[in-house]
């Protein structure tokens, strides 16, 4: 089920300080195919994107209507064997990019209608398993990146051109030794942070 646990709305004022609660909600929703497992949670206006990890609808990717917070409700969703784990993803206009662990593919989706996501392109496949993902646009060269990690014993960090969705390309890579597992990516800038679940 998701969400299944008491959650509250939160108000920080003051960053250095802690936050607190204004108010509290429950609401559940069960789908035991689309939501069996829900990995991750992508929130877009009031539509939430969710990845489905463990279960039958392992490639879906569903999109849930919380315009209304207490009765959110399943929209729709795409399954493409390209999304299976597909652990974290990233939003950019009227597009999520999407990396997977067990599809070890980079997947944009179409979500110029919130509620009806679908597939934009072609998936790309870099043989590996993906976690964390991060696109930048760099206005010199005129194209758009994504940044993906690999979630292996020398983690490897891949640059994708996603400009053109039917031919996406993998550009470069980077082997990390001392970056066991990586799990997530984030660009700033030049620069590119790192999380690995390794020591």
């Amino acid at each position: 089920s998701f969400p299944t646990r008491r959650s509250s709305d939160l108000y920080i004022s003051d960053p250095s300080s802690a936050p607190y609660a204004l108010g509290e909600a429950t609401a559940t929703l069960q789908d035991s195919t689309k939501l069996g497992s829900p990995e991750n949670l992508l929130m877009v206006g009031t539509t939430g994107y969710v990845s489905n990890y463990f279960s039958s609808g392992a490639d879906d990717y569903t999109a849930i209507d919380f315009s209304t917070i207490t009765s959110p409700a399943v929209a729709g969703s795409v399954s493409n064997g390209a999304l299976a784990g597909a652990v974290y993803a990233v939003n950019v206009g009227k597009t999520i990019y999407c990396a997977s662990r067990s599809g070890e593919s980079i997947t944009q989706i179409d979500i110029t209608d919130p509620l009806s996501p679908a597939i934009h392109g072609t998936p790309l496949s870099l043989g590996e398993s993906l976690t964390g993902i991060d696109v930048a646009y760099y206005p010199a060269l005129g194209k758009t990146f994504a940044f993906t990690i690999s979630t292996t014993a020398e983690s490897a960090l891949f640059a994708v051109d996603v400009t053109d969705a039917s031919a996406m390309a993998k550009v470069a890579g980077l082997t990390m030794p001392n970056v066991p597992y990586g799990s997530n990516v984030h660009i700033v800038g030049s620069v590119a942070y790192l999380t690995c679940y390794g020591p």
